[in-house]
């Protein structure tokens, strides 16, 4: 059997679900993962978001090639905010991947796996690494509520940035900004659903050399090299600073009990779907749901582990 067609896991173990929209982090964190998870992760959502989900199904889809993933790839929907404000290619280049060239990819449909779990009584986790806008949907399609063991979402912003919360506007994150609406569907139908917010994943910029170190010059090795710089140089440009925030890697290694996170809980009113104040996170209020995200991580346990990735795939 191919590895496109495995079948979902058996009830002895969870299914994994990734949804991500597949800019370079997003890469860097599907590559960290399918390293690191035991058993890796089953299935792969490309939705829109740093780039259209044309872009990002075609990024999955060569990452699948180029590392071997045995994850099953299937193609999901582009958030509204793509429409309004249009997409990261400024930071992660015009098809998500630095100066790559997205390939064609023509991928299943996400209703497909829907309908593969809602048949499946397995328990499911589910990792999102951009906006919510597939993820969301497949919960509440398949009604996965009360199958739910380990909900993540990289998104959010609960503590003032110099002088800010987000990084799309003074008030919001990107990916939760993409689909307000759908962050806030998720947070309220995923039991015990967390966040890493800018909070945790913008504590610490990672220097290119220190990313860098291990690093090989073979085809794995080029590629990851030649992301992490791309990244360095738009954070530059933009203004962030001259490294990397590893917004997505380093969630992925939450999500994965890689490594640890210090967790805050908050009430949350609202996520504004609207207006200016669009994609920010209101907290308290006599309906609120209470929710837990990172205040930080465990920055050199990650690195630890980058490292060790580094010397042993990327050659």
């Amino acid at each position: 059997m191919k590895p496109q067609e495995r079948p979902l896991a058996g009830p002895g173990r969870p299914v994994r679900v990734i949804s991500t929209d597949a800019g370079i982090d997003d890469a860097l964190a599907l590559i960290f993962l399918h390293r690191f998870c035991v058993p890796p992760p089953d299935y792969v959502v490309a939705t829109g978001g740093n780039v259209p989900v044309r872009s990002v199904a075609g990024n999955c889809a060569l990452l699948k090639e180029l590392f071997e993933f045995t994850a099953r790839l299937f193609a999901g929907s582009d958030p509204p905010g793509l429409a309004l404000t249009g997409d990261a290619a400024h930071v992660h280049g015009r098809h998500g991947l630095g100066n790559l060239e997205s390939p064609d990819a023509t991928l299943p449909p996400v209703s497909k796996l829907t309908a593969e779990l809602k048949d499946s009584q397995a328990a499911v986790e589910m990792l999102v690494l951009g906006p919510a806008t597939d993820a969301a949907h497949i919960i509440e399609e398949a009604g996965l509520a009360s199958r739910l063991t380990n909900v993540l979402m990289m998104g959010g912003a609960f503590e003032d940035r110099r002088g800010r919360l987000g990084n799309v506007t003074p008030f919001a994150e990107f990916n939760v900004y993409m689909d307000p609406q759908a962050a806030w569907r998720l947070i309220r139908q995923a039991p015990g659903c967390r966040l890493v917010p800018l909070d945790a994943t913008e504590r610490r910029l990672f220097r290119l050399d220190e990313l860098l170190a291990g690093v090989g010059q073979g085809r794995r090795g080029r590629l990851a090299g030649g992301l992490l710089a791309y990244l360095r140089d738009a954070h530059v440009r933009l203004g962030s600073g001259d490294g990397v925030y590893m917004h997505d890697v380093l969630a992925a290694a939450v999500w994965a009990d890689l490594i640890s996170a210090e967790w805050r809980s908050a009430r949350v009113r609202e996520i504004v779907p609207a207006g200016e104040h669009r994609g920010m996170v209101r907290r308290d209020g006599p309906t609120a749901t209470r929710v837990l995200y990172a205040h930080r991580t465990a920055e050199e346990a990650f690195l630890d582990l980058w490292h060790e990735m580094s010397r042993s795939l990327l050659t």
